[in-house]
C-alpha cells in the first residue's frame, strides 16, 4: 500500500511537472550551410568562414559578417562557451534582438551585441538608431556613429586559450550577462525586445561548442 502510494504520487508530480519544464534547443540546429550568412548587404556562403566538427563551431575570422543562429527569439536565456583559437586572442561578439540585413554600422545590423573580444568579455553594444538601453557605468558614445558602448562591471574572463562560458538572460526590457559564472552586465529598458540571435566573424579565428537557447 505504501509501495503504491509512492509510484502514483510520483507519477502526478511528472505529469504535473513536465509541461512546465523549459524548453532547449542546441544551436545551430541545422547543418551550418544552411544557416544564414551576411556581410552586411549581401548573403555570403556560411562555408566560407564557418564550419560544424564534432560539436564545434568554428569561425575563421573571414570573410567578415554574422551567421544567424535563429531567426526571432524573446524572454530566453542563452549559454554557450567559446575560446580563441590564437594565442593572442581575437575580436568577435554575439548579436541580440537583431535585425538580419538591416543597416546598422559598417558590417553590423541594428542590434544589442554583447561582446566576445579578449579582455572586454560582456561590454555592451547598441548598434544602430533602434537599439537602445540604459545602464549604469562608464558609457561610449561616439559622436556621429550608431554605435554605443557600456563597459562590463567584472572581468570574468580567463586566460586566452581556455574555454569561457557566457549566459545571457533575455527577460522583457532586461538584459543579464554572466561570464564563467560572474555577474559583468545589467541593463534595462532595452529596445527592441526581441530578434535574431547571430555570431560575429569579425577577423579573429573563434570557436563556440554547447550553444543552448532555453525558452
Amino acid at each position: 500500500m505504501n509501495n503504491f502510494f509512492c509510484i502514483s504520487s510520483l507519477v502526478l508530480l511528472v505529469s504535473i511537472s513536465s509541461p512546465l519544464t523549459a524548453a532547449s534547443t542546441t544551436l545551430p540546429h541545422h547543418p551550418v550551410h544552411t544557416h544564414a550568412f551576411y556581410d552586411g548587404e549581401t548573403p555570403l556562403k556560411a562555408a566560407d568562414a564557418w564550419t560544424l566538427e564534432e560539436g564545434e563551431l568554428s569561425c575563421d575570422g573571414e570573410p567578415r559578417g554574422y551567421l544567424v543562429l535563429a531567426e526571432n527569439e524573446s524572454d530566453y536565456t542563452l549559454t554557450f562557451e567559446w575560446k580563441w583559437e590564437s594565442e593572442k586572442g581575437g575580436n568577435g561578439g554575439i548579436l541580440i534582438h537583431a535585425l538580419p540585413a538591416t543597416s546598422g554600422f559598417r558590417t553590423w545590423p541594428s542590434c544589442i551585441e554583447i561582446q566576445l573580444q579578449s579582455g572586454m568579455a560582456g561590454d555592451i553594444y547598441a548598434i544602430g538608431q533602434l537599439p537602445g538601453f540604459v545602464g549604469e557605468g562608464p558609457m561610449f558614445v561616439a559622436p556621429g556613429v550608431a554605435v554605443v558602448r557600456l563597459d562590463r562591471k567584472a572581468d570574468g574572463e580567463k586566460p586566452i586559450g581556455e574555454w569561457n562560458t557566457m549566459e545571457i538572460i533575455a527577460s522583457g526590457d532586461e538584459l543579464t550577462v554572466k561570464v564563467n559564472g560572474q555577474l559583468v552586465n545589467h541593463i534595462t529598458k532595452v529596445n527592441p525586445q526581441q530578434g535574431a540571435i547571430a555570431l560575429q566573424s569579425d577577423g579573429s579565428p573563434i570557436r563556440f561548442r554547447n550553444i543552448e537557447l532555453v525558452k
